[in-house]
């Protein structure tokens, strides 16, 4: 991983070996939200025929444009773009084969024993079909957002950015040196504020691995957490986090 929390293609290439079978790639990942360079990495493994290439699109999809050439399966979650939570996307080229995830009756789909829900199914088509259609007028929106958020937040002398420039703008990770991610997610959280110290899978107490990996610091990736943002959000709702985040900062870092 590079300065900008991109995957350095120079080293994936080092990594890759003849009997690599299968590379696994969030397309965004979710708590910087950097993008990965899917069709670059996807032209790499032209030279790797018997490797499968596998993208997490969890936090991509109605962000970016999704990129199929060269995928061999991609994963996507509804609830991520207003669909229903507890149902999930599968992209699978055509002449892949995989293994039943549950055996049994393939009545269905060959793939998972059970009747899939039709609701569920509706749901993450309408939602989908929404997120593409909205997607420029929806992006627009939350860029302009994350700009405020940035403009306003690096006026403090003790917060550093580390999303990067190029991110998706509805993830915004940020460091206040010398508090803990957890003591500031804690105070704000007390003031009517949710935010995120790490992605949900993360170990607690540790570090965020992200941005320890981008930054090499221990303490600045302790010390981080991320604020989400949708087209959803409103000009006050900015308006009163950034009232909060600033009492917030007055007692704790000030």
């Amino acid at each position: 991983m590079d300065e900008n929390g991109k995957i350095d293609i120079s080293q994936l290439e080092r990594l890759l070996r003849k009997d690599t079978l299968l590379l696994t790639v969030c397309a965004v990942d979710s708590e910087l939200g950097a993008v990965q360079p899917i069709a670059e990495i996807a032209d790499i493994l032209k030279a790797f025929p018997n490797c499968r290439f596998h993208v997490d699109a969890s936090q991509a999809a109605g962000k970016i444009p999704l990129l199929f050439d060269g995928v061999d399966t991609m994963s996507l979650s509804p609830h991520k773009f207003y669909g229903l939570g507890g149902s999930g996307l599968l992209f699978l080229r055509r002449g892949v084969k995989m293994l039943p995830l549950i055996n049994g009756g393939a009545g269905a789909t060959p793939y998972r024993s059970g009747t899939p829900s039709p609701a569920f199914a509706a749901a993450a088509k309408t939602a989908l079909e929404l997120a593409l259609s909205e997607w420029t007028a929806r992006i627009e929106a939350v860029r302009v957002q994350n700009e405020k958020l940035r403009r306003a937040l690096c006026a403090y002398p003790k917060v550093r950015i580390n999303s990067p420039a190029d991110a998706v703008p509805h993830i915004l990770n940020l460091t206040v040196d010398g508090v803990k991610g957890t003591t500031f997610q804690r105070a704000l959280d007390e003031c009517g504020v949710c935010v995120s110290v790490r992605s949900a899978c993360s170990q607690d107490g540790q570090p965020s691995q992200a941005v320890l990996a981008v930054t090499g610091d221990r303490r600045r990736a302790l010390s981080s957490w991320r604020i989400s943002l949708s087209h959803l959000t409103s000009g006050e709702e900015l308006d009163g986090f950034l009232a909060v985040f600033d009492r917030c900062y007055q007692k704790l870092a000030g």
